[in-house]
């Protein structure tokens, strides 16, 4: 999509410029939720916290971001770069969240 000339991704503005495979300044947080059919939608945090209400967006962007920097630290230790990640969040019959993928 960036290569196509979208700059906004899931409500994210990003500059001009990048290169394919460049490392962000500070991670992003692009939602997604899943389509009836074909690829998952993406979503704004504004359309999370919506749906799943303020604060379970609230933590389930904090835990994706812990997620990802231990992630990214335990590639780093080893000479690699975490470029993308995806995670999937579901919630219990007690409203507790989980990572499920």
């Amino acid at each position: 999509a960036y290569e196509k000339g979208d700059r906004t991704f899931c409500g994210l503005k990003v500059p001009d410029g990048l290169n394919r495979f460049q490392k962000f300044d500070e991670p992003l947080f692009t939602p997604t939720t899943k389509a009836e059919v074909g690829h998952d939608e993406n979503m704004t945090y504004a359309e999370v916290e919506k749906l799943i209400g303020r604060d379970m967006a609230k933590k389930a962007k904090d835990v994706a971001m812990k997620l990802y920097a231990r992630g990214a630290e335990l590639m780093r230790k080893r000479g690699l770069i975490l470029i993308d990640t995806k995670y999937e969040f579901g919630l219990d019959e007690h409203g507790v969240l989980h990572v499920i993928d």
